[in-house]
């Protein structure tokens, strides 16, 4: 795991070596056991490197296969580089490191953009081919790993964080107004290859560029077509097997590892089955707040540890104090402001593994595979009436049973009547604006309204891409795409390698995630149970207490409660009542005094929970002054 930096002036210009080095400087905090600086005229590749796999000095990025005449500088894991090393190995290629980039090198002169399709990992990947010349910047299927770009004249930029571009090319401070309202207005991150700095885009995930003098053109790395629904009989014990072999695989480490285990379903079962493959004990870090039981899931992680042989507990007992100041360092590490959403929980466990370990093995994903948020109730409902599963009559009384029981995985969470007024509304292009209500006239007039298909419920919008006959997987798809699982790729990778931690997710192995979307709607969510592939493959591994759980929390903090502590009210006012945010025209003075006025002496504002009114005001605040981004 690494950093990764770049600069390719196309008209012949020379690069300037102090700031390639300021690019990598830049993301020190990404990998701190080695870097590199490669310069040939024009072009140039900065790495910071995070040893993981082959932590020698042989190992040293950027690495060259000069009989090819490839260069590559490589953040990420491909976790099947043992089996494809032995498969080019066959064919002729000889390997001098026991590392992973090697195997890379190797597999871009045997197979070019086809390696791609063969790698099982997460990758963010710069190569020059001398030969045709060309930079080819590639990122995994589902943006794991980050990778942005940027233009300026004829000079492109690339890195692993915004920061990097902007230590090269300070001219791209430029804030993005869209995206800021959209923030603002509805919470909204990452969707898109859209970033809050104007002129800075995301390479999409499953997508690589290729780039010569004359043009830049994206490509689809990823083949898989999404749209086939075809019942399997073995589907709960193929599930099984490819989630243990994904387990399998990312466990390998020379460096210490670890596992994040919430209590959560998801976390749990990645714990056990890597307590099963691992030939150590393996050590699992948890969150708890003994003092706000309603957020402690203590219980659920003490149950699975003592279920399992060969796992133990490390618990992290995240701080009420200093707040205000943590969430500037959680937008410095995003470069970008960020949404409430599990953020401080993250940044905290991030923080507290990466003193013992370098790779954590976590949960995520699973949600967004198997549907596991309360937001899938409405097109499950849909799909459960209109095409009822083999076998099963279609009875209004059972899909609203069921249909309620979805919606009540979460606590607390919407109501059901919200959750169908929510659909409805997405599919009129109507939308609450909750979060926005301090903002000047003027701002909302230059950059709103919000794009109503960007919205969590999406899946009922006219627009975006549908490629299944029934709701759910379209859902599914959807947030897997689009709306949700870019948003938490980003914060989790911002979060850890702020730390220089590694985190891998085996719900992201490429298998497992095209084998659930080839399957239908009823083996995710049955008889108003969701995430039933999961529940049914893995029972063994469970105590009752995890295995039956219906609702979930989401990885959460109580900030609600902690933003009404003066110790953190205070700093958020100091902050906030003469601030950048009003300086520039976006916040309005009086409508954000007043609202900071009710906030100290209610609990919510326009029915929005306080913590998250504050949380996105202040990152807001702390992005514009640490980042000095003009509009």
């Amino acid at each position: 795991m690494c950093g990764i930096a770049g600069v390719w002036h196309r008209d012949g210009a020379p690069v300037d070596p102090a700031r390639l080095q300021a690019m990598t400087d830049a993301m020190a905090h990404r990998g701190r056991d080695d870097e590199g600086l490669w310069i040939r005229g024009s072009l140039g590749f900065g790495h910071r490197r995070l040893s993981i796999i082959d932590r020698s000095p042989a190992g040293h990025q950027p690495m060259h296969a000069p009989e090819h005449g490839l260069t590559v500088v490589f953040n990420g894991e491909i976790h099947n580089y043992l089996e494809l090393r032995e498969e080019l190995a066959a064919r002729g290629h000889v390997f001098r490191t026991a590392t992973d980039t090697e195997v890379v090198l190797a597999a871009w002169a045997e197979w070019g953009a086809e390696a791609f399709e063969r790698f099982n990992g997460m990758w963010a990947i710069a190569l020059w081919n001398e030969r045709a010349g060309e930079l080819v910047l590639a990122r995994d299927r589902f943006g794991i790993k980050p990778l942005v770009v940027a233009q300026v004249g004829a000079a492109l930029f690339f890195a692993s964080e915004a920061k990097a571009l902007l230590a090269y090319a300070p001219a791209l401070r430029r804030a993005n107004g869209r995206a800021l309202f959209s923030y603002l207005a509805a919470s909204m991150t990452d969707i898109g290859t859209e970033t809050f700095f104007r002129d800075i885009h995301t390479v999409p995930p499953g997508h690589h560029l290729v780039i010569t003098r004359a043009a830049v053109a994206t490509h689809p790395s990823w083949r898989f077509q999404p749209g086939r629904e075809t019942p399997r009989p073995d589907a709960v014990e193929q599930f099984r097997h490819l989630l243990s072999d994904a387990v399998r695989l990312r466990l390998r480490s020379e460096a210490p590892l670890g596992v994040w285990l919430s209590g959560g379903l998801d976390s749990s079962v990645i714990a056990a089955l890597a307590a099963r493959h691992a030939d150590r004990p393996v050590r699992c870090y948890s969150v708890r707040y003994t003092e706000h039981p309603r957020f402690n899931e203590s219980e659920y992680a003490s149950a699975v540890a003592g279920n399992t042989d060969n796992l133990s507990i490390e618990w992290i007992d995240p701080p009420s104090t200093g707040l205000v100041a943590t969430i500037g360092d959680i937008v410095q590490a995003h470069d970008a402001p960020t949404v409430v959403r599990g953020r401080y929980a993250c940044w905290t466990i991030s923080r507290a593994t990466a003193r013992e370990t370098a790779v954590a093995l976590s949960g995520d994903g699973a949600d967004e595979l198997l549907g596991g948020y309360q937001t899938f109730a409405a097109p499950y409902a849909l799909d459960r009436f209109l095409r009822p599963p083999p076998g099963t009559p279609r009875s209004w009384k059972t899909c609203r049973d069921e249909f309620l029981a979805v919606c009540d995985v979460a606590a607390p969470g919407l109501r059901p009547r919200d959750v169908v007024l929510h659909a409805v509304r997405c599919r009129l292009g109507i939308l609450p604006m909750p979060l926005h209500p301090v903002v000047t006239r003027e701002f909302a007039r230059a950059y709103g309204p919000v794009n109503a298909a960007h919205h969590f419920s999406g899946w009922a919008s006219w627009c975006g891409q549908k490629p299944y006959a029934g709701f759910l997987n379209n859902a599914l798809w959807r947030e897997f795409r689009w709306r949700g699982l870019p948003e938490m790729m980003k914060g989790f990778d911002a979060c850890t390698m702020a730390h220089t931690l590694e985190l891998r997710s085996p719900f992201l192995d490429h298998r497992l995630v095209e084998f659930c979307f080839s399957l239908p709607y009823h083996e995710k969510i049955r008889d108003g149970v969701t995430k039933r592939l999961l529940r049914d493959g893995c029972a063994d591994l469970l105590p009752p207490v995890v295995r039956n759980r219906r609702r979930k929390l989401g990885f959460p903090s109580p900030l609600y409660v902690w933003f009404g502590q003066p110790e953190n009210l205070q700093p958020a006012n100091d902050l906030l009542r003469d601030g950048e945010g009003i300086r520039c025209g976006i916040f309005d003075r009086q409508r954000l005094h007043h609202a900071l006025d009710h906030l100290a002496s209610h609990d919510a504002l326009a029915n929005t929970p306080r913590q998250e009114l504050l949380w996105t005001w202040l990152a807001l605040e702390h992005w514009l002054r640490r980042y000095q981004a003009t509009l």
